[in-house]
C-alpha cells in the first residue's frame, strides 16, 4: 500500500491533485487575519508549484527524463472509454525507494501520448510506500504543497 500526493500539470497551469486527503475544514470568515493567512498560504503554494514546474520542465523531453534515471514503469499507457486514461508513467526507482518526499524530484512522471506519437509531460506523482515511510522513522504521514496524506 502506498501514500501518494499527486501534482498534475495542464498546459501552463498546475493543479494539485491529492489522493486520500481530508477536505479542509470550512474557514471561519469572521476570524481576524483569515484573509491575510489565506493570501500568505496561496503565495507560498504558488512559489512551491513554480519551483516544481521549473525543476521538472526539462522532462518535457523524455530523453532527458530517461538520462536522469526515469524508466518505463512496466504498465504502459492505458485508457478506458468509461474511466478515462492514466497516461504513460516513467518511474525513478532510486527516488521511489527513498522515503523522502522532495517536491523538486518526483518519483513518477506522467506523459500523454500526442496524436503525432510524441509524449507531453502532464503530471508529476509523488509516492512513498507506507512501510518505507514508517520504517524511516517518520511519525506523521508525508506532506507536500501544504497537504498531508492520510495514513
Amino acid at each position: 500500500m502506498s501514500m501518494s500526493l499527486r501534482l498534475a500539470a495542464s498546459g501552463m497551469a498546475l493543479t494539485l491533485i491529492i489522493g486520500g486527503c481530508d477536505a479542509p475544514a470550512a474557514p471561519n470568515a469572521s476570524a481576524p487575519g483569515l484573509k491575510v493567512r489565506e493570501a500568505q498560504q496561496s503565495a507560498d503554494l504558488n512559489r512551491q508549484l513554480a519551483a516544481a514546474r521549473a525543476a521538472t520542465a526539462k522532462y518535457q523531453n523524455v530523453s532527458v527524463a530517461r538520462a536522469d534515471g526515469y524508466v518505463d514503469d512496466g504498465f504502459g499507457c492505458f485508457s478506458d472509454p468509461e474511466l478515462g486514461g492514466m497516461g504513460w508513467h516513467l518511474i525513478n526507482d532510486p527516488l521511489h525507494a527513498d522515503a523522502a518526499e522532495d517536491p523538486l524530484r518526483p518519483e513518477l512522471l506522467v506523459y500523454e501520448v500526442q496524436k503525432n506519437g510524441g509524449l507531453k509531460l502532464v503530471a508529476l506523482e509523488y509516492e512513498v510506500y507506507q512501510a518505507d515511510w514508517w520504517n524511516a522513522g517518520n511519525t506523521v504521514p508525508p506532506s507536500l504543497f501544504g497537504r498531508r496524506s492520510k495514513r
